[in-house]
């Protein structure tokens, strides 16, 4: 049975609850300025925090000592769309999950709509590696369809959209297992970081042209796109800084206790209300 929120009218849900009210004021006004070159930064600020001049030292450092940023991509074993449709509908199967399959030509490699229960390849995917598959499978059924499958099991609609910094801990979780697949998943993440930086204090060409030291052109370029969303004005410097969260998420979860990590599989939260999730969880089970 789904849980009337007015059951757990308790200081437990209120102090959490507000902070969630105050991160979803901030996301609201982000999506109001989009376009607002002069205002987004702050917002974005308010939303994902400040970057971390120390963590961005040490990202490059971790880069230097690497050959290959995307060893993963290098596999030659192609899969065919019927393999692909076959494996996810496999691992749909093993872990309960009852989502719909589609394939489109925009977008993402691989992308999940959670209201929709709806899995999405990019049409060129047929034509990646096994490996390359396997992170994906990893990342989106394994990492954010189980957790959204699991949040939607409380009958709270907070834990399947999540609170406070939710996006670390729903990419941190996602990237926790693509980890079992993909052993060299922290390079990924510190390029993440680094670009997200130097967009921070660079114009788009400024960014494009640091971007073409680990990047091909085309990848360098949509990497900059990516970075540089919701800008009107290119030779303005600033970055949307979503891409931050990444390897926040990732270092959080690789410190969390087993006990973290299993709430964390069930519903996104916030580590700081770690004390008041546990007993709204408890009171929920009753």
């Amino acid at each position: 049975n789904k849980v009337d929120v007015n059951e757990i009218k308790n200081k437990n849900f209120k102090k959490i609850f507000t902070f969630y009210k105050k991160d979803l004021v901030n996301r609201i006004e982000l999506f109001y300025n989009i376009g607002n070159d002069k205002k987004i930064f702050e917002i974005l600020k308010n939303v994902f925090g400040n970057l971390d001049k120390k963590l961005f030292n040490e990202c490059t450092e971790n880069i230097k000592k690497t050959n290959s940023l995307f060893p993963i991509l290098d596999n030659d074993t192609k899969l065919t769309k019927t393999e692909v449709i076959n494996r996810t509908k496999q691992t749909f199967e093993e872990n309960n999950i009852n989502w719909q399959i589609k394939f489109r030509k925009e977008g993402a490699l691989a992308s999940v709509d959670t209201n929709k229960h709806i899995l999405f390849y990019k049409e060129s995917l047929k034509g990646y590696s096994e490996n390359f598959f396997n992170t994906l499978i990893a990342h989106e059924v394994l990492g954010h369809i189980r957790q959204s499958n699991n949040a939607q099991k409380f009958g709270l609609k907070i834990f399947e959209t999540g609170f406070g910094y939710y996006d670390l801990l729903q990419e941190g979780w996602a990237l926790y297992n693509e980890k079992k697949a993909n052993r060299e998943i922290e390079n990924r993440l510190y390029i993440y970081y680094i670009t997200t930086f130097i967009a921070s204090k660079k114009s788009f060409y400024e960014t494009f042209c640091f971007l073409l030291q680990y990047l091909d052109i085309d990848n360098a370029y949509s990497m900059t796109a990516r970075l540089k969303r919701g800008l009107c004005d290119t030779s303005i410097h600033g970055a949307f800084l979503k891409d931050k969260a990444y390897l926040e998420g990732f270092k959080m979860l690789n410190s969390a206790t087993k006990k973290e990590l299993k709430l964390v599989e069930s519903a996104v939260f916030d580590f700081r209300y770690k004390k008041e999730v546990f007993n709204i969880l408890k009171e929920i089970k009753k």
